[in-house]
């Protein structure tokens, strides 16, 4: 009976803990978004990448979230071949808390969009998209 009970409890606690998926991002959606300056449509796809980006501070970072940023751009170009992302500034937007600025490169036919995509970089959350453009 005992080791059944144990093997009951190993169940339990491995189906009730909760993984951060980090999901794929639909490129046709991103960049129609993009195109579009659907703001929404281009969260929903960049948040797909940002869920297990949390903040590792240390001396040299005080925030902890460039490696994240780093992460997320290799993230976009690996998942999206098309698209061509590049980290412009850290922290750069002085905001609450402070944003980033990441470049989308893209061709659609013979035509190239360019977009800059702010990114929420807190110190206590997981980066978030912050908008269009770096206003």
């Amino acid at each position: 009976m005992r080791p059944i009970l144990i093997i009951l409890i190993t169940l339990l606690a491995c189906f009730s803990c909760q993984r951060e998926i980090i999901e794929h991002p639909d490129c046709d959606k991103l960049k129609t978004g993009i195109i579009d300056g659907n703001e929404q449509a281009v969260k929903t796809e960049i948040e797909k990448l940002t869920a297990d980006l949390h903040p590792e501070r240390d001396v040299e970072d005080e925030i902890g979230q460039l490696s994240n940023l780093q992460l997320l751009v290799d993230r976009i170009n690996t998942s999206c071949g098309s698209i061509n992302a590049s980290l412009e500034c850290y922290a750069c937007l002085y905001s609450y808390p402070p944003q980033s600025v990441i470049l989308i490169e893209f061709y659609e036919g013979d035509v190239l969009f360019s977009e800059m995509i702010r990114i929420i970089t807190p110190s206590n959350d997981i980066l978030r998209f912050g908008g269009l453009g770096n206003e």
